[in-house]
């Protein structure tokens, strides 16, 4: 594995980089080890969000990559807390995308009962402007225990890589989907947003904290 094809760096808050140990982390969160200074050298991309910096290596021609909030990643399908949503609320999950892409859709981890709710997702940039959707009438959830990919109505071209937000709006109570239980490696947040209108997708206040069991698992494509 190339150290440097998505290195994490955490553990530590930026006021005091020079001072603290750091520990790596790929997109898979292997731990690579730590270092007690930090170097953002030719080919890399450093990036503070929040109290945690990112180090992020060259990307050209490769699939787009995300890191799920909170860097909780799922071990299995059934990984996560199964959850009902509800029509009124908007389910948000951050994630960093370190370079210029085009995305197709999201892709959302339905837990075990599918089939009657429909789903709307969205990618929102950090100041919380939705920039891609699906259809507003949505999407019938289907596939149980299994990743949905839900096509935008157009793919989004990402050209300034930051921080951005994975948003699910799902229109009942009677599916469920997983979502995140801890905060874990890398730190991040995760939340919901109430007061939707299913089939309105419109700017909104992002979470400022991690919120266990709201965060949907999902990922761009």
């Amino acid at each position: 594995m190339k150290m440097f094809a998505l290195i994490t760096a955490i553990f530590m808050t930026f006021a005091g980089l020079h001072a603290h140990a750091v520990e790596f982390f790929d997109v898979n969160q292997l731990n690579l080890g730590a270092a007690n200074k930090v170097n953002c050298v030719g080919g890399m991309t450093c990036t503070l969000v929040g109290n945690h910096v990112y180090m992020y290596g060259t990307s050209a021609g490769k699939a787009p990559k995300t890191i799920f909030s909170s860097g909780w990643t799922p071990s299995t399908l059934t990984g996560g807390t199964s959850t009902n949503g509800s029509a009124t609320v908007l389910y948000m999950t951050q994630i960093y995308i370190d370079y210029g892409v085009t995305i197709t859709g999201i892709a959302v981890n339905n837990a075990a009962t599918v089939g009657t709710n429909k789903y709307i997702v969205a990618l929102f940039n950090g100041s919380g402007v939705p920039v891609a959707n699906s259809a507003l009438a949505g999407v019938t959830t289907a596939g149980a225990s299994s990743y949905q990919s839900i096509p935008f109505t157009s793919p989004y071209a990402l050209t300034v890589p930051g921080t951005y937000w994975i948003g699910v709006y799902i229109n009942g109570a009677t599916d469920t989907f997983y979502t995140e239980p801890v905060v874990a490696q890398i730190g991040g947040l995760a939340g919901s947003v109430s007061g939707q209108v299913f089939g309105t997708v419109g700017s909104v206040t992002l979470p400022t904290t991690f919120t266990a069991n709201v965060g949907p698992i999902a990922f761009t494509y």
